[in-house]
């Protein structure tokens, strides 16, 4: 039998194509979105962030403090939390007129 070059070049194609991923059939949707676009007009500290007194641990560590509670947590590592003023800290934004 004799080896024909485009028989195993058609041969070679007809496995790639197999290989290859179909496309996807995703499903989309339109919806409609309004936004009022508001210029700001101002940031005011009121409070400042404060961890407290923290003993530094042997490893890396994650201190948390609750915005509503005030609470002071180690979420991660190994140090000690060892007193001192705790606090979330606090802004006031103020907003200009929206532009319309």
């Amino acid at each position: 039998m004799k080896f024909s070059p485009s028989i195993a070049l058609a041969v070679c194609f007809a496995a790639l194509s197999m290989l290859t991923a179909a496309p996807a059939f995703a499903q989309s949707s339109a919806a409609d979105a309004l936004a009022d676009v508001v210029p700001l007009s101002s940031v005011q500290r009121i409070a400042d962030l404060r961890f407290g007194n923290i003993v530094a641990g042997s490893s890396a560590s994650t201190v948390m403090v609750n915005p509503y509670t005030q609470a002071r947590s180690i979420t991660s590592g190994n140090a000690v939390p060892v007193g001192g003023t705790v606090s979330a800290a606090e802004f006031q934004v103020n907003a200009g007129a929206p532009l319309f």
